[in-house]
């Protein structure tokens, strides 16, 4: 176990040295196809907001993704400090190891596979209330929960994630068990095979 954690905290390391990430820096990530219906748009809003109410933090966010609005984002995000635009990456599992916390902004969405495979990761994430996210986080139990598209809001709770370490801990935690209890591939094709059957018979 301590070599697996050994290999984790390497990778954690060698990603965050290539993104330019200090180690004493919050990291905020995102993954996700760039598209109106994700709210990368709200979410760079949110960042706007935070770094000017939110100085005192030493927070990055990385995007990791791309997408049809990607120059509208960037030119969004042009005066916005503390972004880094990862694009298209095959080791996002490396990515989300390097992150502290995890934004889920979406103001359209169904199920949130990412969101998924961050929280099974173990980490806290900031999401919106929109489509099926709120099956998978509690709001203050798996995570915090925010209204879509309310970049007040999303602000004040990546605030919080980002100043409170014990709260992050604990909500990593819950969210990991449950994604990985309740929510891998395995069990959703468990369970469309039983509804199957159920219309079957």
């Amino acid at each position: 176990l301590s070599e697996i954690g050994d290999q984790r905290g390497e990778t954690r390391a060698q990603v965050r040295a290539d993104l330019g990430i200090a180690d004493e820096e919050i990291l905020v990530g995102t993954v996700g196809t760039l598209r109106p219906e994700k709210g990368h748009g709200v979410l760079i809003r949110a960042w706007r907001q935070l770094c000017q109410q939110h100085s005192e933090l030493r927070v990055r966010l990385v995007v990791v993704g791309d997408g049809p609005i990607r120059q509208k984002l960037h030119d969004e995000a042009k005066d916005v400090p503390g972004i880094v635009w990862a694009g298209s990456r095959s080791d996002v599992g490396e990515v989300l190891a390097a992150m502290d916390v995890f934004v889920f902004p979406s103001i359209d969405e169904g199920l949130g596979i990412a969101l998924l495979e961050a929280m099974a990761t173990g980490l806290p994430a900031v999401v919106s209330n929109e489509g099926g996210i709120p099956e998978i986080v509690t709001d203050g139990e798996t995570g915090l929960i925010v209204e879509a598209g309310d970049s007040n809001a999303l602000c004040e709770g990546l605030a919080r994630m980002s100043r409170e370490i014990d709260l992050r801990r604990r909500l990593g935690k819950a969210a990991q068990v449950v994604a990985l209890s309740g929510h891998t591939p395995a069990v959703y094709c468990q369970r469309l095979l039983d509804l199957h059957r159920q219309l079957s018979s």
